[in-house]
């Protein structure tokens, strides 16, 4: 049999087992008489590599379990077999299936009354009389009962049917079996160079070092277009496959790009800003297990939102679906400042995928379909949307349809979560009542004059001041500086927070809690008022004798 090795240069002598094992049965003779329940049965069975295991036979038929260990012996009980003429047979098979038959063992059952007598009536074979060695005692050997089985019913229909099969055109035929190679034909009976060492198919100078694999594509294609990210994983040693276990859990900070000033769009990767291109939104980068880029962006619900994305090569269209994916679950309201910077529309940019005659759109919700465009015929196409006013979970799939045939198509998938907008509110106990018509401005620090400014919302296409509606929501979209935000309503005290530090292309939606001009109000009903005044009266009436009294007396 052969044995893989570790070393190839081991395995140079290959040998193909196809020698059976040897098996012949010791016990009971041949020709012999036995009786009784505890009849030794035995064999002895040798192999060129190992016996895995002997099965002793009775007229054909199984004998007990098979003997897997050396002796290889079974105790029969002969009382279960007829009496008569029997034949013992053993069959030795070695661990490539090789097997032998032993030569078949004759032997006669005796268990008449009287037959399972002397010596305790143990088993015995009779055969021989110890006192008269020279005259053996005839025995008459009953002949072998033969049945055969009567074919039943189900067996004849079944012969019937069988032979009719043939005739039926339209029954389907069976497969003919695969045809039986021999091994001889399979495996060359010369080992071939590559096992017997004579022929290294790779060539290793003495001190050749293992190279590891390099970094998935889809990261190396990334810092590619991200000189900034390219040298980050040079100054911190990721080079290879191993390393993506070192990104995992970081969170890099990319540029949002423009097209403007010089700057050429990297391909194949879609990019969003809004206030008219002038808010670009900045992208916060992690590595997932699988070593697949992961990309984030913030934005609000039911903001303009314009799409860019340059095709790497000439396209007949370019497409792309809005799919509703799974609503967002309801936050509890905070009115920290720092909840600003929080990511509120976050986008997985997936680069394109392999390509495909035919893109497969998700049987689900398309909110919306359009198409990118390129008037200036600068190779840049671009779409304007709007993002959903629900928040939840979304899916933005742009596909590309390329003018040459053998290109197919690809898609890059932005996956997308909308979270709502901020909103003013009034606290009446545990519940929160929002208030309409309020007013929020957002102030911005001017760097030229270090001077707290209203924000000129009107060069990035919005509002401020905004003015609430029944919903109590507002909302800002802002370039990176220092704001603060001031929210005044009638019958509310002013609200004017710290200043915070916004990144590019950040939200401003934080949720803010305005207080009555007359809150005690609140907090003291007239029970309360009604109460105390009772109270008042009745101290009064106790204490305001003695009370006077030490007046006149004063």
């Amino acid at each position: 049999s052969f044995t893989p090795a570790t070393n190839l240069a081991a395995n140079k002598d290959i040998v193909i087992d196809t020698g059976a094992p040897n098996v012949a049965i010791t016990a009971p003779a041949d020709l012999s008489t036995v009786s009784g329940a505890a009849v030794l049965v035995s064999a002895d069975a040798t192999d060129n590599n190992s016996v895995e295991g002997v099965q002793f036979k009775l007229d054909g038929i199984d004998l007990g379990a098979e003997d897997t260990s050396s002796p290889y012996e079974i105790t029969w009980d002969t009382t279960a077999a007829t009496n008569g003429s029997h034949a013992l047979t053993a069959v030795a098979r070695d661990d490539v299936a090789n097997s032998t038959t032993s030569a078949t063992i004759t032997v006669t059952v005796n268990n008449t009354s009287g037959g399972g007598g002397g010596g305790g009536g143990g088993s015995h074979i009779v055969g021989h009389t110890p006192s008269t060695p020279s005259t053996p005692p005839a025995y008459v050997y009953p002949p072998p009962v033969v049945t055969n089985p009567i074919p039943s019913v189900i067996d004849k229909v079944t012969d019937i049917v069988k032979n009719i099969i043939p005739y039926i055109p339209f029954f389907p035929k069976p497969a003919p079996p695969p045809p039986v190679i021999p091994i001889e034909d399979l495996v060359a009976k010369v080992t071939p160079p590559a096992f017997q060492g004579n022929w290294p198919l790779i060539v290793l100078p003495g001190n050749a070092e293992f190279v590891l694999a390099p970094l998935p594509k889809a990261i190396t294609s990334l810092a590619q277009k991200f000189p900034t990210l390219a040298q980050t994983f040079q100054d911190v040693g990721v080079s290879k496959i191993t390393d993506v276990e070192k990104l995992q859990n970081v969170q890099f900070s990319l540029p949002g790009l423009t097209t403007k000033g010089g700057v050429t769009l990297p391909s194949e990767i879609v990019f969003a800003s809004t206030g008219g291109k002038l808010v670009n939104y900045d992208f916060g980068l992690s590595i997932s297990e699988r070593g697949v880029p992961q990309e984030q962006i913030s934005t609000i619900t039911g903001k303009p939102l314009q799409l860019e994305v340059k095709p790497e090569h000439p396209v007949r269209v370019i497409k792309g679906y809005m799919v509703f994916k799974s609503k967002l679950s309801a936050a509890a309201p905070t009115t920290s400042p720092l909840s600003m910077l929080s990511n509120l529309f976050r986008a997985q940019v997936a680069f394109a995928e392999a390509p495909a005659q035919n893109p497969q759109i998700e049987d689900k919700l398309v909110l919306l379909e359009f198409e990118y465009t390129d008037p200036d015929g600068d190779g840049i196409y671009t779409a304007n949307i709007d993002s959903p006013v629900v928040p939840g979970d979304y899916e933005i799939i742009t596909v590309m349809d390329f003018t040459d045939p053998a290109l197919g198509s690809q898609e890059i998938r932005l996956t997308t979560v909308v979270d709502p907008e901020g909103y003013i509110y009034e606290k009446n106990g545990d519940k929160e009542t929002r208030i309409p018509n309020a007013t929020v401005t957002i102030y911005w620090l001017n760097p030229e004059n270090k001077e707290y400014e209203v924000w000129p919302a009107a060069q990035y296409s919005q509002q401020n001041s905004q003015t609430t509606d029944l919903s109590g929501t507002y909302s800002f979209l802002v370039p990176e500086g220092d704001y603060y935000i001031k929210a005044e309503a009638p019958g509310y005290l002013s609200y004017e927070g710290k200043p915070f530090e916004v990144k590019q292309g950040s939200g401003v939606h934080t949720n803010i809690e305005l207080r009555s001009q007359y809150w005690y109000l609140h907090v003291i009903d007239w029970k309360t008022l009604l109460l105390t005044l009772i109270i008042i009266l009745l101290l009064y009436k106790l204490y305001g004798g003695k009370i006077r009294e030490k007046w006149r007396k004063a």
